[in-house]
């Protein structure tokens, strides 16, 4: 069994804290002050990156097929269930069950944007240049 690194344990306790500080909703008349607002607007500018950060800080470096398929698989496996979740409570709900019409706007497009990375930066790494590629995509955006 791997040892676990504690700070970056409570790293992600802390994102999560953030994440449902961030989701609970106050009154109508302090959801429309600048405070909240300003409130909102720092937590959901911090936590989103501190995940993603999270998510790659153990990527290495070297493309191992078997292991990148294997966690492509698994997001994969992850999307698709929460989509399927989601049509089926929609249909329950709204009674509209067409696989086409939900849109997948809650929670699982975190899951969706990281499959989106997995893929591009192990695409990536068979570069030969990849150094150069990533202080790039790094400057620019």
């Amino acid at each position: 069994m791997k040892k676990r690194l504690s700070h970056i344990d409570n790293t992600k306790a802390i994102g999560m804290m953030l994440i449902i500080a961030s989701h609970i909703i106050p009154s109508e008349i302090l959801a429309s002050s600048v405070i909240y607002k300003t409130y909102d607007g720092i937590l959901n500018s911090f936590y989103v990156p501190l995940f993603f950060m999270l998510s790659g800080i153990f990527e290495p470096i070297n493309v191992d097929d078997k292991k990148m398929l294997k966690r492509v698989c698994l997001l994969i496996k992850f999307c698709a269930f929460f989509y399927f979740y989601g049509v089926i409570t929609d249909g329950l709900i709204r009674g509209n069950w067409s696989l086409f019409a939900f849109k997948a706007q809650t929670t699982i497009w975190f899951l969706i944007v990281l499959l989106w990375i997995t893929l591009i930066v192990g695409l990536v790494k068979r570069l030969r240049w990849r150094n150069l590629f990533f202080l790039l995509i790094t400057m620019g955006g």
